[in-house]
């Protein structure tokens, strides 16, 4: 059974030796799990980035509601080159 699949194998890819294609075969599955490492860590890194970018907007946001606010309430007159209210 052994040598017929030997010999199927010998007759389509000739005399090439079954460690080569043992070799083969590792190299493309290293490649494949590398690959999908890649993108998994790719993926990640997204993720964080776009936590990261919705944090800081949110703070921002914070901050630019309280930047209005304050000119809103102020009751002289807003000095936008110092950022104060003057009466």
């Amino acid at each position: 059974m052994i040598k017929a699949v030997q010999a199927g194998i010998a007759a389509v890819f000739g005399d090439i030796p079954v460690a080569f294609w043992l070799a083969v075969a590792a190299i493309a599955g290293g490649i494949l799990w590398h690959r999908d490492a890649v993108e998994d860590a790719r993926q990640s890194a997204r993720l964080q980035l776009r936590a990261d970018i919705e944090a800081e907007a949110r703070k921002t946001g914070r901050q630019a509601d309280a930047a209005t606010r304050s000119v809103l309430n102020c009751a002289g007159n807003w000095n936008r080159s110092i950022g104060r209210c003057e009466p």
